[in-house]
């Protein structure tokens, strides 16, 4: 998020989505949500171009309510808009159309392109729901989606430190793993310029991501001790996204002992029955703590007032 916070980035990163050539960053208008006080929502980056309205989110743990987010975030949205006006006036009032993207880098194998439906989440199921969301799910490993990596180098460079992380973290343990990661990439120049200035920041965030996975890894864990049974990975995925069998026939590995690893990210273990719901709530709970805490993290690192080594 803090890498395509700058205006040239994101603006690269939209060109290569939508092969497109836009080069004034100041035609991004960025709209995302801040400590939102409708129900609390914070998202990852949204933004408007040429009355396209789009929303990022990075995600690590492949999530089937994201649809369900992603139209939270939209009415906050719109809820922004002259509401007399669009509530009351004879007249058409014109929306900026909406876009939703979830850049996908976890260990859980997943097609380069996959599509969540917010329909999937309705218990009465029609062929033509009446109120529709898609979000495309975009595979960011390293090894995918090649022709957008080079589209866009700040991903690309990105997707190199992910995988660094991970070599490393098979051999050290898990924060020395994120340093030794951290100046592997320095030397390579990889993200070279946003290392440096960032490093502090990097190190924390990243250690604080690989514990939030580590703590999931304990309710799924927690859900399949209370009996419930196990739904194989392609099994569940394919329920969860709307794939099609040529998206799932891709030559992009993720080449990771991850799981192996105390603290890394593993796969998720998906139930049914009364465990899947106790499972699923434990999860929203666990997401919304995770996006607390994660504000609290970050408004101590960007705090002036406190020293280096107090927040250490």
């Amino acid at each position: 998020r803090k890498i395509f916070h700058d205006k040239e980035k994101l603006l690269s990163l939209y060109n290569a989505l939508n092969h497109s050539h836009y080069e004034d960053p100041e035609l991004l208008h960025i709209t995302t949500l801040e400590n939102a006080v409708y129900l609390s929502l914070q998202n990852d980056l949204s933004f408007v171009v040429d009355f396209d309205l789009w929303f990022f989110e990075h995600q690590s743990t492949l999530n089937p309510n994201m649809p369900y987010r992603f139209l939270l975030y939209l009415a906050s949205e719109y809820s922004k808009m002259n509401s007399d006006d669009l509530l009351y006036s004879n007249k058409l009032q014109m929306l900026d159309t909406p876009h939703f993207v979830v850049f996908y880098n976890g260990t859980d194998p997943l097609p380069e392109y996959s599509t969540l439906k917010l329909s999937s989440a309705y218990r009465n199921k029609e062929e033509t729901p009446q109120l529709e969301l898609q979000v495309q799910v975009i595979n960011i490993n390293l090894g995918f989606n090649s022709e957008l990596m080079d589209a866009c180098q700040i991903l690309k460079e990105y997707a190199q430190f992910v995988a660094e992380v991970r070599e490393q973290a098979k051999v050290y343990p898990n924060r020395q793993a994120i340093v030794q990661a951290v100046d592997v990439c320095i030397r390579r120049d990889i993200l070279k310029e946003f290392l440096l200035e960032n490093k502090k920041e990097v190190i924390d965030m990243v250690f604080f991501e690989y514990d939030a996975e580590a703590e999931k890894r304990v309710i799924y864990k927690d859900g399949k001790e209370d009996g419930a049974k196990e739904a194989s990975a392609g099994t569940a995925n394919q329920e969860l996204l709307d794939i099609s069998a040529e998206d799932l026939e891709t030559d992009g590995e993720i080449a990771s002992n991850d799981s192996e690893v105390e603290g890394t990210p593993g796969e998720a273990v998906l139930t049914s029955g009364e465990a899947e719901n106790t499972v699923a709530q434990a999860k929203v709970a666990r997401e919304q703590m995770r996006s607390q805490n994660k504000e609290t993290l970050q408004a101590i690192i960007d705090n002036a007032n406190i020293s280096e080594e107090e927040k250490k």
